[in-house]
């Protein structure tokens, strides 16, 4: 409609590059990007637009022939198919693609700094034995519950990972010491052994374990 036409055509006017909008004092005659605006419902579009200068046989511009893309709906979809090939659909945590690639990028980003990266790796005991005796969708519940207190017991620039069905890692940059990375291990190890109110959440309580810690501690180190 001609409000939506108005707002597109101010999105053209504000963002086209200057040299498109000096183009009489230039030789540029085409342009090809995309431009994001929003509509008069507030929602936020993205089109792909070519814009091509109609100049007058002086050399002067007569006007500008624009042929424009909504891109939106593309993008999303594009933006949902890399969620599920890169995360978890019970716990909506990194799988293993995207910490691979997220830990690639830490250890370069490492190489350069020299600051530590921890990487700690969680295994949970006796989650078969939960499936098998109680239901899947109570062991489910219990991957849920891990995921929420992982993410509770690191730090907010902390990956916490799920590679497989009961196997989490944690990813820590900006590691000073080990003591730093066995201080996060152990606010994990206390989340994941606490205990839950059954009656209230219908989820197992994890037992402390009798001999060693609930996760294995390996810190890894890039300098």
């Amino acid at each position: 409609d001609d409000v939506a036409a108005r707002t597109y055509m101010q999105a053209v006017r504000d963002q086209l590059p200057r040299f498109m909008l000096d183009a009489g004092a230039t030789n540029a005659n085409r342009w090809e990007g995309e431009i994001a605006f929003r509509s008069p419902e507030g929602l936020a579009r993205t089109f792909t637009v070519i814009a091509q200068v109609v100049r007058e046989p002086d050399g002067s511009v007569h006007h500008w022939a624009t042929i424009a893309r909504d891109i939106t709906e593309e993008r999303q979809a594009r933006a949902e198919l890399d969620r599920i090939a890169t995360h978890d659909a019970l716990t909506g945590l990194p799988n293993r693609v995207l910490f691979i690639r997220k830990t690639t990028e830490a250890l370069e980003r490492a190489g350069t700094t020299g600051v530590k990266v921890a990487v700690l790796f969680i295994d949970l005991d006796k989650l078969k034995h939960v499936n098998d005796t109680i239901g899947h969708a109570v062991g489910d519940q219990l991957i849920v519950s891990i995921a929420k207190r992982l993410a509770n017991a690191t730090r907010p620039n902390d990956t916490v990972a799920r590679i497989a069905g009961d196997e989490f890692v944690v990813l820590c940059e900006g590691v000073l010491d080990d003591h730093v990375a066995l201080d996060i291990a152990e606010r994990i190890r206390t989340a994941i052994t606490r205990r839950q109110d059954r009656r209230r959440r219908g989820v197992p309580a994890l037992e402390p374990p009798h001999e060693g810690p609930a996760l294995p501690r390996r810190v890894h180190r890039s300098r």
